[in-house]
């Protein structure tokens, strides 16, 4: 159904955009029709926000994919109304949001910036709100219990996790505490966001990412070292490691040191190293090289830059050190995707 209720004709793609007021941007959401879509049939939309922000929204056999954009300037309230169970990739970039079922007193579950989670959903309403004046975007993917299944062996721990809760109607995540976001994860949403393709090979390829991010949730879950949660970070903290990554992703020519960069942001070396890890889950200079690596193969799959000008942009000072490094980090040379 559509944001005011209204019911959708699934009849191949289109495309429209239209203004939300603030009211209807607390509307309801109904998510079962979505997973009604059979065949090549697929629903792309676009809604400009009545507050200079925007969101699309995609729907193909078993897939919805959602993206909202913008700033905010009073509080936002989206209600999703689930009439069977479905799981949820949910993928915080910028802002915080929190998950509440209406009439409860605490969040099921809160996101920050930069942090992500797959949950399992039960037949519910389910609240999401963020707060406003601040940057925001999310990407959530919503799949349907059959087609996640077929990618999750039973032999898997999450398969029983979420089958129980399934049966129980009652919700389940992934990992207990949020993971972090990371360049492969963030390039692959945005190349479901701007995949060019249409009809059947947009809804195989929005399949594929589908499957590739699940499997870097999965791996990235099952390569951290406890379950526990770890300790909260305050607010200016996590600020400050927001701040570190910009100035590193801003300088790739820079050759900048970490003493540098705590000075800069005004914490020490250990807790910058401590704290950045924690929110990215990286270090800052395997950050780093991940993500220079990640926009390479992009620049590369244009296809009009040369290898000596995209080594020369991400930094490095001669083109063999960047071909190194890009054949250590994929398997293979840069010159395998001129071809």
């Amino acid at each position: 159904m559509t944001h005011k209720g209204e019911n959708i004709t699934f009849k191949g793609e289109f495309s429209e955009a239209c203004a939300l007021t603030p009211e209807e941007q607390q509307d309801i959401w109904h998510l079962d029709k979505l997973f009604s879509i059979k065949g090549d049939e697929c629903l792309k939309r676009s809604f400009r926000l009545s507050e200079g922000g925007r969101l699309y929204e995609y729907a193909s056999r078993g897939i919805y994919f959602r993206h909202t954009a913008g700033c905010f300037s009073s509080p936002t309230r989206l209600v999703l109304a689930q009439d069977a169970p479905c799981v949820y990739m949910a993928f915080s970039v910028q802002n915080k949001r929190s998950y509440t079922v209406p009439g409860a007193t605490k969040p099921l579950a809160k996101q920050k910036a930069h942090q992500h989670n797959l949950y399992l959903l039960p037949q519910q309403h389910l609240q999401v709100e963020w707060q406003p004046e601040a940057e925001t975007e999310f990407f959530d993917i919503f799949i349907s219990p059959e087609s996640f299944f077929r990618y999750l062996p039973a032999s898997h721990p999450l398969y029983a996790s979420f089958q129980h809760a399934m049966a129980t109607n009652k919700h389940a995540q992934l990992s207990s505490s949020n993971l972090p976001l990371t360049p492969r994860l963030i390039s692959l949403l945005f190349e479901i966001l701007n995949c060019q393709f249409s009809g059947h090979c947009k809804c195989l390829f929005a399949e594929a990412k589908v499957v590739e991010l699940l499997a870097l949730q999965l791996d990235q879950h099952g390569q951290q070292p406890t379950q526990a949660e770890h300790k909260s970070l305050k607010a200016d903290d996590v600020e400050k490691m927001q701040q570190v990554k910009d100035i590193i992703l801003t300088n790739l020519h820079s050759s900048i040191t970490l003493k540098d960069l705590a000075h800069q942001v005004g914490t020490n070396e250990y807790n910058l190293k401590k704290h950045f890890k924690e929110v990215f889950g990286s270090t800052v200079f395997g950050y780093l090289h991940n993500y220079k690596m990640e926009q390479s193969r992009e620049l590369l799959l244009l296809r009009e830059t040369k290898i000596a000008e995209i080594a020369r942009q991400m930094g490095y000072k001669h083109a063999t050190h960047f071909t190194t490094a890009f054949k250590k980090h994929f398997g293979f040379p840069p010159n395998k995707l001129k071809m």
